[in-house]
């Protein structure tokens, strides 16, 4: 039998500056994987494909290192879109065949009249839907259906909190650190 996790997270942050150096910003889609994640755990498949090695995760009894190949491009408003487009389970082979994940996410600056933040910054939303299908092998699947249920998305929950949690941290500070060497770039 089959079972379905899911989990969703949004995220409202503020960045210093005008809107076109936000949108400037945004547009390097390859500059906020690295903001995101630590650079030893992503490789570059293309220039729009990024193989990210995430942290070993415990279900229950079993211990997985996900593997996720993430497609991240900006498209014409100037939104960060990323996609998983594979993914495979180190520790758990035999699973990764009977194993769907489904990960999308959005990026985007908004407009003046949604600002939540001071005048000077500009309000960047997102949000990221994040599902799982999987069959669970035999110990796993005579489980309760609700224990079962709540621990997997209380589990797929817990990893997009943690990419937020680096998302509000370390976007805030890469893109700090860009916008200031683009307007040293511009003051030469």
């Amino acid at each position: 039998m089959v079972s379905r996790f899911t989990a969703s997270q949004s995220v409202h942050l503020g960045l210093p500056g005008p809107l076109g150096t936000v949108q400037a910003y945004l547009d390097e889609p390859g500059r906020i994987v690295y903001a995101l994640f630590d650079a030893d755990r992503v490789q570059v498949l293309t220039d729009a494909v990024f193989r990210l090695r995430m942290q070993t995760l415990g279900f229950f009894m079993l211990q997985v290192t996900p593997t996720v190949d993430l497609r991240v491009w900006t498209d014409a408003s100037h939104t960060l879109c990323i996609e998983a487009v594979d993914c495979q389970l180190a520790g758990a082979d035999a699973l990764t065949q009977q194993f769907k994940l489904a990960l999308t996410g959005r990026l985007q600056p908004t407009s003046s009249q949604q600002r939540r933040f001071a005048q000077e910054a500009i309000a960047v939303a997102g949000n990221a839907e994040l599902a799982v299908d999987v069959e669970l092998p035999p110990p796993l699947a005579a489980l309760s259906g609700p224990l079962l249920q709540t621990t997997g998305n209380r589990l797929l929950n817990s990893v997009l909190v943690s990419v937020k949690r680096r998302l509000v941290q370390q976007l805030k500070l890469d893109y700090q650190q860009w916008a200031a060497k683009q307007l040293s770039k511009t003051a030469h």
